[in-house]
C-alpha cells in the first residue's frame, strides 16, 4: 500500500514539474510531444512585433500565453485528478483485499488452533498406549496384561500382570522396575495397586481346596496362610493355633512346598490334602510326623502357582482379606490387633 501512495505522489510531482517549469513548457502526461508558447516579447515569439504572425486583429490573433498555460493546466489537473483518483481506488482496493486476506489468514489460524487444541485435549483425556503395548507383545508375547494405565506421573504407564507390576515410558522405551511413592501422601502407589491384584488372584481359589481352623465362637477376621509343613516357623504358627482361634481369626492353609514338586515335602504335603481328616494330618506333619503316604486329585500345583502370581517367596506367608500380603510370623495378639486396624480404616 504505501508503495503505490508513493508513485502516486511522485507521478503527481512530475507533472507539475512539466506544467510549470521556468520556459513555462507544457508535456502532456502519456502524449510524448512538448508544445511551448513563450512569452517573452521577441520579434520572432510576439505577433505583436511581427506582422507575418499577425494575420487577424490583435484581440483575435493574439494569445495569451498565460491563456494557453491556463488551459493546459485545467487539462493536466484533470488527468491527475483522474489518476489520482484512480491511484486511490487502487489503493482502496489493496486495502480491502488485504483486509479480507488477513481475515481469512486470521480465521483459518484460529481454527487451526481450535482443532490443535482439541486434539491435544483428547489425547490428554485417552493417553496413548500404544507404544507401550508394542514393547509388551515383544518382551512378553502371548499374554495380555491384566492393566495397563497412566500413572500420575504424566508419561509413565503402570503395567500389571496379576501381582506384578512395573513401569514403562510413554514411547515404550523404557522399563522401571520397583515400588512408586507419593512422597506427599506417603502412599505406596504400587503396592496399593499389587494389593488390588492380589485380592482378585485369591479370589479364584476355590475355598473348598483349603484346610481350614474356624473358630469356636464368631469368627472376626479370616486369613489365607501358604505353609510348607517342614517349615520352622510354619510348624510353630500352627502350634499356636489354638490362640489365633481364641482371638476369632480363622486359618485356612494353602499348600507352598518351598523344595518342589517331586521333593519329600510335597509329597507329604499332598498326602496331608489326601487324606479323610485333613485338619489333624496337617497337625501330624507340623509335629514332624510321617503321614500316610496318599495320592489323589489335589490343588497343591495349583496352590504353588496361586503363591508365586501373588508374591509368595516363603513360608509361612499371609495373605488378609483385602489382598494384603505379610510374609513370616505374626503372634496371634499382635496379628489380631493389625486386622483389627485395617478393618477400622
Amino acid at each position: 500500500m504505501k508503495r503505490i501512495a508513493v508513485t502516486a505522489v511522485a507521478l503527481f510531482a512530475s507533472i507539475s514539474t512539466s506544467v510549470f517549469a521556468g520556459d513555462n513548457a507544457v508535456e502532456v502526461f502519456g502524449w510524448g510531444e512538448r508544445s511551448a508558447v513563450s512569452i517573452a516579447d521577441s520579434k520572432e515569439g510576439n505577433p505583436a512585433s511581427n506582422p507575418a504572425l499577425n494575420t487577424g486583429s490583435p484581440e483575435e490573433s493574439i494569445v495569451p500565453a498565460d491563456g494557453l498555460k491556463d488551459e493546459s493546466s485545467v487539462s493536466v489537473t484533470e488527468s491527475t485528478e483522474g489518476i489520482i483518483a484512480e491511484t486511490v481506488e487502487t489503493v482502496e482496493t489493496v486495502e480491502t483485499v488485504e483486509t479480507a486476506e488477513t481475515a481469512e489468514t486470521a480465521e483459518t489460524a484460529e481454527t487451526a488452533e481450535t482443532a490443535e487444541t482439541a486434539e491435544t485435549a483428547e489425547t490428554a483425556e485417552t493417553g496413548n498406549d500404544s507404544a507401550v503395548k508394542n514393547t509388551l507383545k515383544k518382551i512378553i508375547p502371548g499374554q495380555t496384561p491384566d492393566i495397563i494405565e497412566e500413572t500420575p506421573y504424566k508419561g509413565l504407564y503402570e503395567v500389571v500382570y496379576g501381582s506384578d507390576i512395573f513401569y514403562l515410558s510413554e514411547d515404550g522405551r523404557y522399563l522401571i522396575q520397583g515400588d512408586m511413592v507419593d512422597l506427599t501422601t506417603q502412599e505406596n502407589l504400587t503396592e496399593g495397586r499389587r494389593t488390588k491384584g492380589r485380592l482378585q488372584l485369591m479370589t479364584s481359589a476355590d475355598p473348598a481346596s483349603k484346610i481350614r481352623f474356624i473358630p469356636e465362637g464368631k469368627t472376626e477376621h479370616v486369613v489365607d496362610v501358604f505353609t510348607d509343613v517342614d517349615c520352622f516357623y510354619c510348624q510353630k504358627l500352627h502350634h499356636e493355633m489354638a490362640d489365633y482361634l481364641r482371638e476369632g481369626i480363622e486359618i485356612r492353609y494353602l499348600a507352598f512346598p518351598r523344595a518342589g514338586v517331586g521333593s519329600h515335602s510335597y509329597e507329604k504335603i499332598v498326602s496331608v490334602w489326601c487324606a479323610d481328616d485333613q485338619p489333624g494330618e496337617m497337625t501330624l506333619a507340623k509335629n514332624k510326623q510321617q503321614p500316610e503316604k496318599r495320592e489323589c486329585d489335589n490343588p497343591v500345583v495349583e496352590h504353588m502357582e496361586l503363591g508365586r502370581q501373588v508374591g509368595v517367596s516363603g513360608t509361612p506367608a499371609l495373605v488378609f482379606e483385602d489382598g494384603t500380603l505379610m510374609p513370616g510370623y505374626i503372634p496371634a495378639v499382635q496379628l489380631k490387633k493389625m486386622l483389627d486396624e485395617k478393618m477400622s480404616k
